[in-house]
């Protein structure tokens, strides 16, 4: 099992290796795949930051109006205390 799984690993590696040197036409570690990865950062965190300024807007809204239909009963529960009878 332990020589399957090498293998697979070399194997996956030489691939990699493959496409690589495919799509850079044998200049690894060119300005082309520096450009490339840096862009590729930059994008990945663009999302995470936008992932998560989403995930506040979200519980913003909810808990928003969760507040709002709190108001909501705390305004009729004074409105009843004013339409009470003194007596």
């Amino acid at each position: 099992m332990k020589i399957a799984k090498q293998y697979l690993c070399v194997r996956c590696a030489d691939e990699c290796f493959f496409f690589t040197a495919a799509i850079f036409k044998g200049k690894y570690g060119s300005d082309k795949e520096n450009k490339l990865e840096a862009e590729h950062d930059y994008l990945t965190d663009r999302l995470q930051r936008i992932g998560a300024a989403r995930y506040k807007w979200s519980n913003g809204r909810n808990l928003l109006n969760h507040a709002t239909s709190q108001l909501c009963v705390g305004c009729k529960k004074w409105m009843e205390i004013l339409n009470m009878d003194p007596a």
